[in-house]
């Protein structure tokens, strides 16, 4: 990459090479949601840029510089192309077209020098290299190659199978591919074709479950994170709307039986669903095709004299509750990458690195991806359906959870809801940390409740205000309990990361140090 300025800072520098090499890297794997906020970049000497000096440094006309993944961040993408490989590429939908084969097998088949251990690899690029250079070395790797033992990697993750598909670490010819043999053709058996026969000619189609099979067509507005900063400057960004430079067309098929219920909550119930958006979105929900997610609709309990019956509200009541649940994760996004980029510079320009073998350890979550389907109708069957091209339905869809689902903290409450022989604890102590946080950032005006999820992904929060902000009107949702606010500074019990100098954060006057903070 030319015309760099000798004097360009190490900032600058981190800027340029993220702006040129972060859309190489989406390339890469387009159906993956990177996060380039965590990206790192370092030089040869692995020094890390953005905590370096400001000062001009002359530099040599050639030098290298890396733009490092986190680790945690690559295994997620390792798990998912795992995961891309066993469903997707065993299942083509009819309506895949060939730009998205080509594009979901360029992720499923990276170059031949793929590390499957490459959660400790950096995705590099010699950004001195001229574009002719770049175009005559397209089977250059995109990965440092480091040591193969993967069972640091493999241990992050739990779910993960336990193999892995081991690559070469050197560069071969290819020759032309060999004649197939065509083993000999041997008699299966009468008995095993029989016991085939019989299964398979007595088998017929759950009529009952095809005719619950619903397929619509939507607009998809995808739920965005946006910076706190660009809430409070742009108006129109104050809450979550229908947004339709963002929005997609696609189709939602879902099965509305029993059998695909995944769970049903305080208020809403939960069902697998398939997305398809035309054109494939770049990153969130809708860039695979046919992506499984999952699909909320509140509910409300209906009167029976034998068991529990959940009933769902008329779209005219339905529809504000969806919203109301969409921009209360929108908020929750916003507030918690206000959350990160605030625990991100403290240690950056911390001084007193006393604690810094497990302050760089920090959990790193986010709450998932989602957005609020719109169902058009297509016909006008008399006055008593919706008229051609009105809203006829409305979903909130949502990334799957496929880990572990846990509660940290009930709302309306400050502290853990585990205790600390429990498995996620520390998670549950941080998130304590990051509502300490939030309500000082927001000068005791706000903060999130109500975490659960897994360990890395976050869905269903509460945005709890104080009295003053509401002024007696119901805002966010019914779970906004004004008086949590009011009372945190009393209830709040600091713990290790609230405790440390480098966040700067002072306990309030009731509170002291939990027994259990470790």
């Amino acid at each position: 990459m030319a015309d760099i300025d000798a004097c360009t800072t190490a900032p600058e520098l981190v800027t340029i090479t993220l702006a040129k090499l972060t859309p190489k890297i989406s390339e890469f794997c387009p159906q993956f949601l990177w996060q380039p906020s965590e990206f790192v970049v370092r030089d040869s000497s692995w020094v890390d840029l953005s905590s370096n000096s400001k000062t001009p440094v002359f530099k040599p006309k050639q030098f290298l510089l890396f733009v490092v993944v986190p680790e945690s961040q690559w295994q997620e993408y390792e798990n998912i192309k795992r995961a891309m490989s066993t469903t997707v590429g065993a299942y083509k939908s009819p309506l895949t077209t060939d730009t998205e084969r080509s594009v979901s097998d360029h992720c499923h088949n990276p170059p031949s020098s793929f590390n499957t251990s490459a959660a400790q690899c950096p995705i590099s690029h010699d950004i001195a290299l001229t574009s002719d250079e770049r175009a005559s070395s397209n089977t250059r790797s995109l990965f440092l190659h480091t040591s193969s033992n993967n069972s640091e990697a493999n241990e992050i993750d739990t779910n993960a199978q336990a193999t892995s598909r081991k690559h070469s670490h050197h560069a071969t010819t290819h020759s032309p591919p060999s004649k197939k043999t065509i083993g000999t053709i041997g008699t299966p058996g009468r008995d095993r074709v029989k016991e085939a026969l019989q299964v398979g000619g007595a088998t017929n189609v759950d009529i009952g479950r095809v005719l619950q099979t619903k397929l619509e067509s939507v607009v998809f507005y995808p739920i965005l994170t946006i910076r706190l900063e660009e809430i409070l400057d742009d108006t129109d960004k104050r809450a979550f709307g229908l947004d339709q430079e963002h929005s997609f067309n696609g189709q939602l098929c879902f099965d509305t039986s029993s059998d695909s219920l995944l769970g049903v909550g305080g208020f809403k119930t939960t069902h697998v669903a398939h997305l398809l958006l035309q054109p494939t979105a770049p990153t969130s929900l809708g860039s695979l095709p046919w992506h499984m997610i999952v699909l909320k609709r509140p509910y409300f309990v209906g009167e029976s004299t034998t068991n529990r019956v959940y009933k769902h509200y008329v779209l005219a009541q339905e529809l504000p509750i969806l919203f109301r649940e969409a921009n209360v994760l929108y908020w929750a996004k916003s507030l918690l990458k206000m959350t990160y980029e605030f625990i991100d510079h403290a240690i950056r320009h911390a001084t007193d690195l006393s604690m810094l073998d497990w302050i760089t350890d920090i959990p790193r979550l986010r709450f998932v991806e989602a957005g609020l389907a719109l169902v058009y109708a297509s016909t006008s069957k008399g006055a008593s359906t919706s008229s051609t091209g009105s809203v006829s339905g409305a979903y909130l869809l949502e990334e799957k959870i496929d880990a572990k689902f846990t509660k940290f903290i009930h709302n309306v409450q400050y502290s853990s809801c585990l205790k600390p022989d429990n498995e996620g604890f520390h998670i549950a102590q941080f998130l304590v940390f990051t509502q300490h946080v939030q309500y000082i950032k927001t000068d005791g005006l706000a903060y999130i409740s109500d975490y659960q999820g897994s360990t890395t992904l976050l869905t269903d929060p509460q945005i709890l205000t104080h009295p003053s902000v509401g002024r007696g009107t119901d805002i966010f949702s019914e779970g906004n309990v004004e008086i949590g606010v009011e009372r945190f500074e009393q209830e709040h019990v600091c713990n290790r990361y609230c405790s440390w100098p480098g966040f700067g954060l002072k306990p309030f006057e009731r509170a002291d140090i939990s027994e259990h903070a470790v």
